[in-house]
């Protein structure tokens, strides 16, 4: 119950308040694609299925490796700026 309730109000301070004070304030806001990000590789694209188990992310097309989280946060990175017009 008490997940279920943190998941709401998580989801209702994503979906509702941050973008409702980004407007009041006149900051854009924009929700990001999360599918794949721990699959793509930030330095070539290539995507490649991982258990997850398989922490670090090790690019078998150009060799690139890192953490796994990191990995997703510099994809989601591009995605945000590609987002806002700007070239990655």
């Amino acid at each position: 119950m008490r997940k279920q309730s943190l998941d709401s109000g998580i989801g209702q301070f994503i979906n509702e308040i941050l973008p409702f004070v980004c407007w009041k304030r006149g900051k854009y806001y924009e929700k990001i694609d999360k599918n794949y990000t721990s699959q793509e590789c930030p330095q070539c694209g290539h995507i490649e299925k991982k258990k997850l188990s398989q922490r670090i992310h090790n690019c078998s097309s150009c060799g690139y490796r890192c953490n796994r989280g990191v990995a997703a946060a510099e994809i989601i990175r591009k995605r945000g700026l590609k987002a806002v017009g700007h070239t990655v």
